[in-house]
């Protein structure tokens, strides 16, 4: 049994997201990709514009200008790691969309704050000068240092999801996560869609095992006597979905 899943997990299991990234698939011009991507952040940039006082129409257009900005700029972005991420995303460009380091969602942060200063600034030109408190509000609620290598996905735990990095970066996503109800569902409402669109990539048993210790927190052992599988094969599986959903949400 458990040479038969080691067996179908080398050979197909997450072969369709494997070979490329979400965010490669959208740099190919996948069709399929894009409609992924915009569904998992789309709230998530809608929580930012909230964040910075904008009614439902703004946020439309805004979450517009947002995805407008990362369909042609996607290809400058890339992931870096430790502290060589920390030091490059602060040297972003004017509009923000130049910034080439960290994970997507800090990169994808970035953008959404220019477009939001951008709007206030066409909207209010009276504020334009001392810029309006809405926008001082997002500079201070979106720093992409600040977001950097730390994860909370819902039911997911940041040593569950882990990334090298300085731990002095590692506080303040998770904090507002904790004391943010909206943040919070926001957030686990991204991971729950990227779990979605990878689902299908793995067999009902790799899937099990993983979701299992994971998201029920049972032991492995447990899970691999349920199971029958190795504690050995029930870690894999857990390693390679947690590996396999980094990857969908941009931080691998």
């Amino acid at each position: 049994m458990n040479d038969l899943m080691n067996r179908e997990a080398s050979s197909s299991e997450g072969s369709s997201g494997s070979s490329m990234s979400l965010l490669d698939r959208v740099r190919a011009h996948d069709p399929v990709a894009w409609r992924q991507l915009v569904a998992m952040y789309g709230p998530l940039i809608g929580y930012w514009c909230r964040q910075a006082g904008l009614q439902s129409a703004d946020i439309a257009d805004v979450t517009q200008s947002v995805f407008m900005a990362v369909s042609r700029r996607l290809p400058n972005f890339r992931q870096l790691s430790g502290l060589e991420s920390v030091r490059q995303s602060s040297s972003s460009s004017r509009d923000g969309t130049e910034v080439r380091s960290g994970l997507f969602r800090n990169w994808l942060a970035v953008v959404t704050k220019r477009k939001l200063i951008d709007w206030h600034r066409s909207t209010r030109p009276d504020q334009a000068r001392g810029g309006s408190s809405a926008a001082q509000r997002l500079l201070e609620h979106i720093d992409p240092r600040e977001n950097s290598h730390s994860e909370l996905m819902g039911g997911i735990t940041p040593s569950q999801v882990s990334h090298q990095g300085n731990s002095e970066f590692n506080n303040t996503w998770e904090t507002e996560i904790q004391t943010d109800q909206e943040l919070s569902r926001v957030w686990s409402g991204v991971v729950s869609r990227g779990l979605e669109q990878i689902r299908n990539e793995f067999q009902p048993q790799t899937w099990a095992a993983f979701w299992r210790t994971v998201v029920d927190g049972q032991t492995t052992q447990v899970v691999a006597n349920e199971l029958n599988l190795s504690t050995a094969s029930v870690r894999q599986a857990k390693s390679r979905i947690l590996r396999r959903l980094r990857q969908q949400l941009g931080d691998l």
